[in-house]
């Protein structure tokens, strides 16, 4: 035990609901036990916690408006002719495609307004989010 170069001790004491998050944290990092992690949160300067779900949904939503593109495309290849009211359908999820990402950049800028980060400040991670 003499050569261990870990040596101090702190304790801490959670809520339930503290412990269970941190857990949670925990588990989705790429660390390999709860020490490296709380070193690890401790060492980074900034810490985001940003969620993503809008993103995901924008996406999937441009995703189905380029399986449209796709079928309005074949459809026009196939026949030589095409429906307005597909270009219309396709105008409207472009729309609302459109006000959807706008709405998330502009929650995002003012998340981040104030934040100041210098070049190299922020590290890439390992992990998938």
């Amino acid at each position: 035990m003499e050569n261990r170069k870990r040596k101090n001790n702190i304790h801490l004491r959670f809520s339930d609901e503290e412990y269970e998050y941190i857990l949670n944290k925990f588990k989705e990092s790429n660390c390999k036990s709860v020490q490296e992690f709380i070193l690890k949160c401790v060492d980074e300067e900034l810490i985001f916690d940003v969620d993503i779900t809008p993103l995901k949904e924008i996406s999937y939503n441009l995703s189905q408006i380029g399986n449209n593109i796709n079928q309005i495309a074949k459809r026009c290849n196939e026949t030589r002719n095409f429906f307005l009211e597909d270009i219309e359908e396709l105008q409207e999820d472009y729309e609302i495609l459109r006000k959807d990402y706008q709405k998330d950049i502009l929650f995002i800028r003012k998340k981040f307004k104030n934040t100041k980060v210098k070049k190299g400040d922020i590290k890439k991670s390992n992990g998938s989010n």
